[in-house]
Formats: structure tokens, C-alpha cells, sequence
């Protein structure tokens, strides 16, 4: 199924110390510990918010590739999760390219192999 991850920036604010304010990625824990410590040990109380600016939604099935969307809000990923999931509930979550490669093992496509399927000529003369 599919995860939703919060990839904001962490902010780290101390009141009434606006030069204080430092923004720092998702992923650099090892910087953010480091000035959190370094203002408590200065006397002061920071406070660590995190964005809501950028949110991955990673949709793991088995036996198809990791698919990864990064969205601007927690609704849109949200969304986007519901849809994957409507999606396979329906059935309707296909992974095409192994379908591509099936079809591309004969030249003729399904004509050649089986001679009794609708072809498109006789599709079209349908009411």
C-alpha cells in the first residue's frame, strides 16, 4: 500500500531571538541536534516545528516497482493516496510494461496465434 512522509524543513526558533531562527532539511538530524544542544546549553528554550510544505507518497505492491510522488500539501498526498487505492480496489492499477513486452513476442500480435479473436475490421462493422 502506499505511506505518506512528511519531507518538510525542520524550523528551530527561540522567542524573542529572531536571529536565532535556523532552518534546517529533512534529513540533517545530526545539524539539527547539534543546535539544539548547543542553545540549550546558551540558556535558551528552542522550539522545533516542522513544515507542512512537502509531503512523499511511496506506493509499494508486491512484484511491481516502487512508485514515489512528492506532493506541496498533506490533502493532495492524501488524495493521491485514496485514488492508488481506488484504483487497485477496481483493478484498474495496471503495470503496462510487462503487458508491452507480451505483445511484442509476435510480430502479428494475437492474429497469428489464435485466428478466431474479433480483429479491428470486423470490431468496426459492429452496430
Amino acid at each position: 500500500m502506499a505511506s505518506i512522509t512528511n519531507r518538510s524543513n525542520f524550523v528551530v526558533t527561540v522567542t524573542k531571538h529572531d536571529e536565532l531562527e535556523k532552518s534546517f532539511p529533512y534529513d540533517a538530524d545530526d545539524k539539527l541536534k547539534a543546535y539544539v544542544k548547543s542553545l540549550r546549553e546558551q540558556g535558551f528554550k528552542p522550539k522545533l516545528v516542522q513544515l507542512a510544505t512537502s509531503f512523499l507518497v511511496r506506493v509499494r505492491r508486491t512484484g511491481h516497482p516502487e512508485q514515489s510522488i512528492t506532493f506541496g500539501s498533506r490533502q493532495e498526498a492524501e488524495a493521491f493516496d485514496a485514488r492508488v487505492k481506488a484504483d487497485q480496489h477496481q483493478g484498474l492499477f495496471i503495470d503496462y510494461p510487462p503487458c508491452k513486452a507480451v505483445c511484442e513476442l509476435s510480430p502479428n500480435g494475437r492474429l497469428e496465434t489464435n485466428p478466431g479473436y474479433s480483429t479491428a475490421s470486423s470490431v468496426s462493422a459492429w452496430p
